[in-house]
């Protein structure tokens, strides 16, 4: 215990240079700690290093941490450069370190030859940095305490080999970049970054930043544009973007996007093209303007395990020679398409892809695209969509529980169809039409909401071969007497098929197809049963085929001369055949997509859009009869179906009497 203080020593006499040290030291044992420490802070750091000198005891003492920062703090300028390997004590700081009034000054300052480090106290710093040798800047205090500002040249130029910028909101007013990485592995964390003219952050051809924890938001360009640079753009927020989040371009493109955040960007989520390369893993993709991920332009990306929902274009747009893997990604929620691929030949892969406003997977203009292994369901359209010259390869899917067929090809389209299960869909399973021919090998096609198989005229299915077609609603396979080379007698199992079945449609938890006929009117086209024996058809109550007229029977001319001035096109046999009689084409096409003219009428569409329905389209017929005096588009052609006819909230007066 230290003994009681019977007077203390002066203030004054310890400051007076005078007083010997020694003496203190030899009496300092007498007084307590805090006496000491009350002194001390009134000292100044010459004072405080000779005192350290005296003993051992006061040397602890003057080594304070809270003394020497309290110091620093006073003395200090608003930007310090010290050394990459100093002791990260307060004294240590204090005695090294480099003072600045600008950042600039202090990169100017640093050692060419080592890392040093650089502190910037908060405040607004009006300047444009030019990071030329290896440092790290880092911002003091809170996020959004240091602001660095550019107006008349890049917020950041790097040119270094290596080094970081840190814990500052970057922001850029002129017509710049905010970042601008020519070359070297910058690393940027932690900041707030934004650019009211063009993107937040260029990455260069010799560019290989880490991008990382970074909130890059309300650009006027892109967040990060890669013009055939690298890196790594991880566990980042991506918002408000004006072009999206990310744009790679370049075939020297190739870095690696993971764990970032990416949404309400006014445009895309990603944006990769002209033939880059990059890894887009494990990124939640969502809310954005227009696709998700869009890819054309000879680009080859792997993209895996993304959450990519609710965007308001297509979960992922593949096009204009688009190709790439696309494998074990959830695609939910989209507006449009969960995946769209034209003119392009990617591999989708393993992919969940559900509840999207349009198709699980479109497929047009000459795609190739090979699609295994996915689970296809409960889209608001059809599961595969396929048509305008598409292929491919749908092979080891499950398509499942979709509001329209399972798989629908036509206008020219050609695909390959193998080991699928086709199942639940709220309409046929698989339905071809318009000029279309697939290959139909070993697959389940079972608990549809129509028939298992319908190959409308003019279409083909060979081969046909191997498959289980069972327990569909209105039969197993509906054809035309003058659909192509059928050949049904090889080897398909079909079997409980049409309405005595209807309870084992039911026990499915399936949703009956309600106004649906299964047959076109009776007065317009002829319907015979026929029982094909072939391996494992036994039930004899089964409606296993249907046979249906074709196109052959009627002397309308199909091919019409395109008002847009394109190549005529052929109008669908079924709404051709829709229009002979005066009826809404809805009537013969059902809920399937079949080339005919058809117009937007913008009075029944203006309350729908309201509700965030899409517009209401009506067929020629209907646009005579149900729409006269109603505000109708210009005549458009395409491949649709009459949402006059199948609207429950009003009366379609073109549809037959047994469908209303």
């Amino acid at each position: 215990m230290m003994m009681e203080i019977e007077s203390c020593t002066d203030i004054h006499t310890i400051h007076s240079s005078h007083y010997d040290p020694m003496v203190i030291c030899n009496e300092g044992s007498y007084y307590s700690d805090e006496f000491w420490m009350s002194i001390f802070v009134y000292l100044d750091s010459t004072s405080l290093i000779n005192i350290s000198q005296t003993c051992y005891g006061l040397s602890l003492l003057a080594d304070d941490k809270p003394l020497w920062f309290k110091l620093l703090q006073k003395d200090r300028k608003k930007v310090i450069c010290i050394p990459r390997n100093i002791k990260q004590h307060p004294k240590d700081i204090y005695l090294r370190r480099k003072d600045f009034d600008t950042v600039s000054a202090a990169i100017a300052g640093a050692n060419p030859d080592s890392r040093d480090q650089i502190f910037v106290a908060p405040g607004l710093y009006q300047e444009s940095l030019v990071i030329d040798r290896s440092v790290d800047i880092i911002g003091e205090g809170p996020l959004g305490s240091v602001v660095v500002e550019g107006s008349t040249s890049n917020t950041i130029i790097s040119r270094a080999t290596e080094g970081s910028v840190s814990n500052i909101h970057l922001r850029q007013t002129g017509h710049w970049f905010c970042i601008d990485i020519e070359k070297g592995s910058l690393r940027i964390d932690g900041c707030d970054i934004s650019n009211t003219i063009l993107s937040a952050i260029k990455v260069g051809k010799e560019g290989s930043p880490i991008i990382s924890n970074n909130k890059i938001h309300d650009t006027h360009e892109a967040g990060v544009a890669i013009f055939g640079g690298s890196g790594v753009i991880e566990h980042n927020e991506f918002v408000h973007n004006r072009y999206g989040s990310i744009e790679i371009v370049y075939a020297t493109a190739n870095p690696i996007i993971r764990h970032n955040i990416i949404h309400h960007n006014r445009g895309y989520g990603i944006h990769v093209h002209t033939q880059s390369r990059p890894i887009i893993q494990a990124n939640t993709i969502k809310d954005n303007e227009s696709d998700g991920i869009s890819c054309w332009g000879a680009a080859d990306p792997y993209v895996t395990a993304n959450k990519i929902s609710r965007n308001k274009g297509d979960g992922i747009y593949i096009h204009e020679d688009g190709k790439g893997t696309f494998e074990h990604n959830e695609i939910f929620q989209q507006k449009l398409d969960g995946i769209r691929t034209s003119k392009s030949c990617p591999y989708l892969i393993s992919n969940s892809i559900h509840n999207n406003e349009g198709d699980g997977v479109r497929i047009v203009m000459n795609a190739n695209p090979t699609v295994r292994g996915n689970k296809i369901y409960e889209n608001n359209r059809v599961g595969v969509h396929v048509y305008r010259e598409g292929c491919g390869t749908c092979t080891d899917n499950h398509i499942y529980a979709n509001r329209n067929a399972g798989i629908q090809i036509y206008g020219g389209g050609s695909t390959q169809i193998l080991r699928n299960r086709i199942q639940h869909n709220r309409c046929t399973g698989v339905y071809v039409s318009d000029r279309a021919n697939v290959s139909l090998q070993h697959n389940d096609i079972s608990y549809n909401g129509d028939c298992g198989v319908e190959v409308v005229s003019g279409a083909s299915a060979s081969p046909l071969e191997g498959n289980s077609v069972h327990h569909n609603k209105s039969a197993g396979m509906a054809v035309y007497v003058d659909t192509k080379s059928i050949n049904l007698e090889r080897t398909n199992q079909i079997f409980s098929n049409g309405a005595s079945h209807h309870a084992d449609y039911n026990s499915m938890s399936l949703e009956p197809m309600a106004k649906l006929s299964p047959l076109s009117p009776p007065t317009l086209c002829h319907q015979s049963h026929h029982q094909h024996q072939a391996k494992g058809s036994v039930d004899d109550s089964s409606i296993n085929v249907i046979t249906r007229e074709g196109r052959s029977t009627f002397s309308m001319k199909s091919i019409l001369s395109r008002s847009d001035g394109q190549n005529p096109e052929i109008v669908s046999f079924l709404a051709e055949r829709a229009i002979l009689h005066k009826l809404c084409t809805y009537a013969y096409t059902r809920e399937y997509y079949h080339a005919q003219y058809w117009y937007e009428c913008r009075t029944c569409s203006g309350s729908r859009q309201a509700s965030g329905s899409t517009e209401v389209s009506v067929c020629e017929q209907c646009a005579k009869a149900c729409h006269v005096g109603h505000e109708l588009s210009p005549r458009k052609f395409g491949h649709f179906y009459c949402d006059c006819g199948q609207m429950t909230d009003t009366t379609c007066k073109c549809m037959p009497s047994d469908h209303k």
